[in-house]
């Protein structure tokens, strides 16, 4: 009768013989995935020592780290939970799941910059693959180990980077306070110095708040009421200020013979700036005789004869535009002012 019946034991080790081929099977892919991850990841390391940011090794070494860990995940379940005790179909998942989340915290550590993340990423795997083949408590403790400090680490690196960003957003604040203070104290000593002036000051501390946008109008009037302001144009005119003054048309000054030649005079003085005899143009000072033709047109319309003056400003900007590239932005610049002078002068 014994020799009839069939031994349960001759099918569970025919099964455990299938179950052991397929886990075989599991890690011969598990292998290759593993392989492929660690070429690309290496291969991204190199691309990012080079100073490149992003390279398709990234991409491969994730597709083949999610492959790997799919096969690991199989791997546990068709052999470690199916043929071992208890304790190991109990230890499995904790196994699994603590090597997983491991490998993605030394992943985000290999990412921010520490490079040793990438060691704990190659080595986790083939424990895992391990414990599925052999499941030992040993192994698993030591998966357990080597995932905690990853884990650990970048826990602390995250809430390191959250608290500084916290205070960097904290400095910021405190920076904008203090310049918004500073600009209120600028402001108030701005509008200290501005309520002394007056009648008896001169055009000079009135120029001070021209580019002022909030005093501008105050300052121009200010200016118009001025008791030295037609002395006060010719000095400042002598002292090689002209740039600082392209509203003098506006100053309610009168267009006198001194003020005529002391003008004519320093807007010769700009000729061979614009222009030097190197061939270099002087871009701010085409522009201060750029801003200058409101000036000179109500000089000529009031009888200053500026021709001679603005004979030699004509040549120099004539030169520089020759010396431009033929229909580039700068040529038509200097081509348009070399026209306006021309006409204001008379010729063309």
């Amino acid at each position: 009768m014994s020799n009839s019946a069939p031994s349960p034991s001759h099918g569970n080790e025919a099964d455990t013989n299938q179950l052991s081929r397929s886990g075989y099977i599991m890690l011969g892919l598990a292998g290759v995935f593993w392989f492929a991850m660690l070429e690309n990841i290496i291969s991204d390391h190199r691309t990012r020592f080079d100073g490149y940011p992003f390279h398709f090794a990234g991409l491969f070494s994730l597709f083949f780290a999610l492959a790997l860990w799919f096969v690991l995940l199989v791997l546990l379940t068709t052999t470690a939970t199916r043929r071992s005790s208890r304790w190991t179909k109990l230890a499995a998942p904790g196994v699994f799941l603590a090597s997983l989340v491991g490998t993605l915290g030394a992943s985000d550590l290999y990412v921010a910059g520490q490079w040793w993340g990438v060691f704990i990423v190659v080595i986790l795997a083939p424990f895992v693959a391990f414990f599925a083949i052999r499941p030992t408590l040993t192994v698993a403790v030591t998966i357990i180990l080597l995932s905690t400090p990853p884990v650990a680490l970048d826990w602390v690196r995250v809430a390191r980077a959250h608290a500084n960003e916290l205070a960097a957003q904290e400095r910021g604040r405190q920076q904008s306070l203090a310049r918004a203070k500073e600009h209120e104290a600028a402001e108030q000593l701005k509008d200290a110095a501005f309520s002394k002036l007056g009648p008896d000051s001169t055009m000079s501390e009135y120029l001070a708040f021209m580019d002022d946008p909030r005093r501008m109008r105050a300052a121009l009037d200010g200016i118009r009421m001025l008791k030295s302001r037609q002395s006060d144009a010719v000095l400042l005119l002598r002292k090689g200020r002209l740039a600082d003054l392209s509203g003098l048309y506006d100053y309610d000054i009168e267009p006198t013979v001194e003020l005529c030649s002391t003008y004519a005079t320093e807007v010769s003085s700009y000729a061979p700036i614009v222009y030097s005899p190197l061939g270099r143009v002087d871009w701010h000072a085409v522009t201060v005789v750029e801003k200058q033709l409101p000036n000179q047109k109500w000089l000529v319309e009031s009888g200053c004869n500026l021709s001679a003056s603005l004979a030699e400003v004509v040549s120099k900007v004539h030169a520089a535009a020759q010396s431009q590239k033929s229909g580039s932005r700068e040529e038509t610049r200097l081509t348009k002012l070399a026209s306006d002078l021309a006409t204001l002068r008379g010729t063309k």
